[in-house]
């Protein structure tokens, strides 16, 4: 099996795994210098993007890998994305909301249209459920094309919340208990065992050890729990949709007094993030990563007044800790990677 994913939290090899492990230094760079020279030979114009050319080092270890099966997570969009040159067995799409709108379009139905660029024509696709206005739009581009596309119906699953966040459900008998925290789990809990029973139509899949995955799945940077006491909660999202989904988890889950720790991209709806968290939390701590997309102190003050700034990432979750029975850095997934190295590095002998 392979799975491409993007961004990653703190190597690079993140991005590429085979059967479960990441590829190593040494064969990234080997792929990846590879595919360097060959765009050099080409004298490409313009120069592919990093994004492309880690794309196409993914496509080459899985090549040589002589792989199964592989799980590509589309970077942007769809239609134009590098991902979508290939062919896929089962298109999945999760669900829409405003994001990249500079290259997706303003509303949800163009943002949809641009994410139903990964169907094709008679082949499988599966949607989470998803906002009238974005299934009507996947609707009308999966007929202009007669892909097969089926949409997940939740409205027989059964949830029962427990004390630490981790839903147990129910669907067609079955139970599952997730160790994954927040009600939104359910839901993706629910797409993905949808995608193993249409793709066991092609593939002969051990279908218990998939419900068995499904309940150890533990993805990082999504309301990881790095700390215990206080509560410390990592958490990559950066919209307005993932901040109310963060809003009610932490409302439900968690204790005063909270301290929010926010970083974000400065071309992410960072005044709506904001508008959805700062009303939950006692103290904000705002704070930036190193990166040329980061939203500045500056940028990020005049829309969080109450915000008390901090130049490094790390010194804003550690005083965090002193004084809060809750902490969550959120806003971004460099934020999270950002703070998880540390942790990571801070525990190694």
């Amino acid at each position: 099996t392979g799975l491409y994913t993007s961004p990653h939290l703190i190597r690079i090899e993140e991005r590429i795994v085979v059967d479960d492990l990441e590829i190593t230094p040494e064969s990234f760079a080997r792929h990846f210098t590879a595919v360097v020279e060959t765009v050099g030979r080409l004298e490409l114009d313009p120069h592919p993007t990093f994004f492309e050319m880690v794309t196409v080092t993914a496509f080459t270890a899985f090549s040589e890998a002589d792989i199964d099966i592989t799980i590509l997570e589309v970077g942007m969009g769809g239609r134009l994305d590098s991902t979508n040159v290939v062919d896929p067995i089962l298109s999945v799409i999760t669900p829409i909301s405003y994001d990249h709108q500079q290259f997706l379009g303003v509303s949800l139905a163009e943002i949809a249209r641009e994410k139903a660029g990964i169907l094709r024509p008679a082949c499988k696709a599966l949607s989470a459920p998803q906002t009238e206005e974005v299934r009507a739009a996947l609707k009308a581009e999966s007929k202009k094309i007669n892909s097969d596309l089926h949409m997940v119906d939740l409205s027989d699953v059964r949830r029962q919340p427990a004390p630490d966040g981790c839903y147990s459900f129910s669907l067609e008998g079955d139970e599952y208990q997730l160790s994954t925290r927040g009600e939104f789990q359910v839901g993706n809990a629910c797409l993905a065992l949808e995608a193993a029973k249409l793709l066991s139509s092609f593939l002969p899949l051990d279908f218990p050890a998939s419900l068995k995955a499904i309940e150890s799945a533990k993805p990082k940077a999504v309301l990881q729990q790095v700390c215990s006491n206080p509560l410390a909660l990592l958490d990559g999202g950066h919209n307005a949709q993932a901040a109310s989904s963060l809003v009610r988890f932490v409302r439900n889950n968690t204790s005063r007094p909270r301290t929010l720790v926010l970083g974000m991209m400065k071309d992410k709806e960072i005044a709506s993030v904001i508008n959805e968290l700062e009303l939950e939390f006692d103290t904000i701590h705002l704070t930036r990563v190193d990166s040329p997309r980061a939203a500045s102190l500056d940028e990020l003050r005049p829309l969080c007044p109450a915000g008390v700034p901090f130049e490094d990432p790390w010194e804003a979750y550690v005083s965090a800790l002193d004084f809060s029975s809750t902490v969550v850095v959120a806003g971004s997934i460099h934020l999270a990677g950002a703070i998880l190295d540390r942790i990571e590095r801070s525990r190694r002998p």
